[in-house]
Formats: C-alpha cells, structure tokens, sequence
C-alpha cells in the first residue's frame, strides 16, 4: 500500500513540474488589425489626395476619423482584452516622398502598441 501510495505521489509530482501553458501569443492578430487599419487610411487617402502636404511633411489620420468617414464600419477590437482600439491615440501619418505615399501606422489597443522602432 505504501509503495502504491509513494508511486501516485510521484505520478502526480511530475504532471505537476510539466511546462506550464503559454500565454496566447496574440501578435497575428494585431498583425490583421494594423493593415485593416492601414487599407482604410489608404482608402481615404485615395479619396482625398489633396489632404496630403507636398512639402514632405506629414497627415495624420486618427483612427476614429476613419470611423466617422465610413471607411470602417466595424471597431478594431483588442483580441486579448476584447476592448475597442484606443480610436483616439490610434493613427496613420502619411507622407508624400517622391511621388509615393508613405504609411507609418500606429495601433493601440489595450496593453498593445504597435512597435515604431521596427
């Protein structure tokens, strides 16, 4: 009996120093929601060309004013906390260099915040 006693113990004290389960890795889903966010400022953009200074400086489009324009219908939710994207602090710059647009978008959304360094 003990030594079915010591075996189960030590059956159960190895599941339990199994590898512990990962947080869900969330970075695709962000990935999705950045160039959603992205394909509807470029949208407005090609609507509205005459926004974008020639001068190299940059407009910027905050994300709930792609809201207001219609250029997206449903909110960009957070997948970890499944709260609205900050739609205030949420933007796209756009530049015009040389002839083409450049797009640097910023999304925030929870404890995520797109990574400008890359």
């Amino acid at each position: 009996m003990k030594k079915v006693l010591l075996s189960l113990l030590i059956v159960i004290g190895l599941v339990g120093c199994g590898p512990t389960p990962k947080e869900k890795d969330y970075t695709k889903e962000y990935q999705k929601l950045e160039a959603t966010f992205l394909e509807a400022g470029k949208a407005l953009v090609n609507n509205n060309k005459e926004l974008i200074p020639t001068d190299g400086n940059h407009y910027s489009i905050k994300l709930d004013n792609l809201y207001l324009g219609h250029y997206l219908k449903d909110p960009l939710i957070d997948p970890e906390s499944k709260e609205e994207c900050n739609k205030e602090r949420s933007f796209i710059h756009v530049r015009l260099i040389r002839g083409k647009y450049d797009y640097v978008v910023f999304l925030e959304c929870g404890n995520y915040m797109t990574d400008l360094e890359k």
